[in-house]
């Protein structure tokens, strides 16, 4: 299973450069209550990833952010990827065993194999307040479906 997901913590800084070098649509800009703003508000960017404006401003605040989410800012950055978080199936997270263990798969998604096993027996599904519902759908699109097949 080749799973190449950047884990690494973004800090308060990367988020709010991040932020900052998108641009916004001219619609956006128009209807923008800060009108002339160049760049994403708080709310913005906070919609845009489908979390609370309150989420994405601690996140800026407190300067860490870690697990799911910033690995899927970084797919958001690299591809423009829907990154809203979702619940996914535990039947697209065992459709991934197929090209490996979950033993890889948690290494991959750094999470301890334990965690895979509650989301498979416990919950019944991957959640998606980390992160991780969302990562292990875009996997699963992109392993295991077929091109015409993929929602994202």
């Amino acid at each position: 299973m080749n799973l190449d997901f950047d884990f690494s913590p973004w800090t308060g800084e990367d988020l709010r450069d991040f932020r900052k070098s998108l641009w916004v649509s001219r619609a956006e800009l128009q209807s923008h209550p800060n009108y002339p703003a160049t760049y994403p508000s708080t709310s913005d960017m906070a919609a845009r990833v489908g979390v609370s404006a309150e989420q994405w401003r601690r996140w800026e605040r407190e300067g860490t952010l870690a697990n799911g989410w910033s690995a899927l800012l970084r797919i958001y950055e690299e591809e423009g990827r829907d990154i809203r978080p979702i619940n996914c199936s535990v039947q697209a997270l065992e459709a991934l065993e197929a090209l490996g263990n979950y033993s890889e798969l948690a290494l991959a998604l750094e999470v301890d194999r334990r965690t895979i096993t509650k989301w498979r027996y416990s919950i019944g599904y991957v959640p998606g307040v980390y992160g991780y519902g969302r990562l292990v759908r875009i996997v699963f699109e992109d392993l295991i479906l077929p091109p015409k097949a993929r929602s994202c």
